[in-house]
């Protein structure tokens, strides 16, 4: 009897993960907020292939469910209609380079499209960066956004850093993802959003989805901070009020 126990102990640890494990779980994600998830077909524009010569590595099957669960987590803390308003794809890659510079994640705003490396799916929001800080970029594109009223908020004479194509900014910018007390004074919760606009609002954005007790913090202590957060929750909330109306 004993032996037969084990026997049959060591023929369920044994047992292989099905291929197909995770295949049930991003049906459920699709189904519940209306998008796209491939780890597969990674696909470009065309202009980013002449451009930029993207190379993609696909997620192991083994790690694709785990993906998916942190993947979960991440939309869970979005209004599921401005998701779906905004976003039809989400390309999840375990490497991805343009030009050989490795990227995390970016967005593709004309067809909808999110790209996000696997580590930065679940993420707590300890740094400026994550699927919530290119979702961001998104909303930016296909909205109006008072971008005056933001830059008033930075310092006297500030200019930012560098404009012009993600590998540029990568290669050349700031990628201080923490910030430090002297960022947290001049309005920025992160070096890397001196860069440039976008940045700015990125990491902004991240942090009041993904680590909002962290936002709110500096709010408290850093005023033109506070007015940045003011601004991007009365657009987020817009956003989310509007997505609610029947169409």
């Amino acid at each position: 009897m004993r032996l037969a126990l084990i026997a049959a102990v060591l023929f369920v640890v044994v047992q292989p993960v099905p291929a197909n494990a995770y295949e049930a779980l991003e049906t459920e994600i699709e189904k519940s907020y209306g998008i796209e998830v491939e780890f597969d077909k990674i696909e470009f524009p065309s202009h980013w292939i002449a451009g930029y010569s993207p190379k993609v590595e696909t997620v192991d099957r083994k790690d694709r469910r785990q993906a998916l669960l942190k993947l979960r987590s991440d939309l869970e803390r979005l209004d599921k209609k401005a998701l779906k308003d905004h976003v039809a794809t989400i390309f999840i890659y375990s490497t991805l380079t343009f030009k050989d510079v490795r990227y995390g994640g970016t967005a593709f705003a004309a067809r909808k499209w999110l790209y996000i490396h696997k580590s930065w799916l679940g993420y707590s929001g300890a740094k400026a960066m994550g699927l919530h800080h290119e979702f961001s970029t998104l909303l930016l594109r296909h909205n109006r956004f008072p971008v005056e009223q933001w830059m008033q908020l930075n310092p006297d004479g500030f200019v930012y850093r560098l404009e012009g194509d993600g590998v540029a900014l990568l290669k050349k910018g700031n990628t201080d993802l923490t910030g430090s007390a002297d960022t947290y004074e001049d309005g920025f919760v992160a070096g890397y959003g001196k860069m440039n606009f976008e940045n700015d609002f990125n990491t902004f954005f991240q942090l009041l989805i993904a680590n909002p007790a962290k936002l709110s913090d500096l709010e408290r202590r850093y005023p033109r901070i506070r007015k940045k957060a003011e601004l991007l929750r009365s657009f987020y909330d817009g956003l989310v009020a509007a997505a609610s109306l029947p169409n």
